[in-house]
């Protein structure tokens, strides 16, 4: 099955490159994704490992889990408030 069937205007290089990736045999494939971009770039670059920090602080994301503590907690009070007609119960 040919890429270039599908895309005439796709560039060699990259048609080699993405049959290389679908190959049946795992040991025709890259064994990482390393290994995949420095056959696509033609120089090894390292990927990032571990997890990503986004440079946030957790006070923001507790702050905004209070509100929302509230604000459920006042609509169901209010919520309560319309069933009883007005009446405190």
């Amino acid at each position: 099955y040919q890429l270039r069937t599908l895309r005439p205007d796709l560039d060699p290089a990259l048609h080699d490159w993405l049959l290389g990736l679908l190959q049946s045999d795992p040991s025709q494939r890259p064994a990482s994704a390393s290994q995949a971009l420095a056959m696509l770039t033609g120089k090894a670059e390292p990927l990032p490992t571990g997890p990503v920090r986004r440079g946030r602080s957790w006070w923001p994301t507790l702050l905004s889990l209070g509100y929302n503590i509230v604000a459920i907690g006042t609509l169901a009070a209010y919520l309560r408030w319309l069933l009883l007609g007005g009446r405190a119960g």
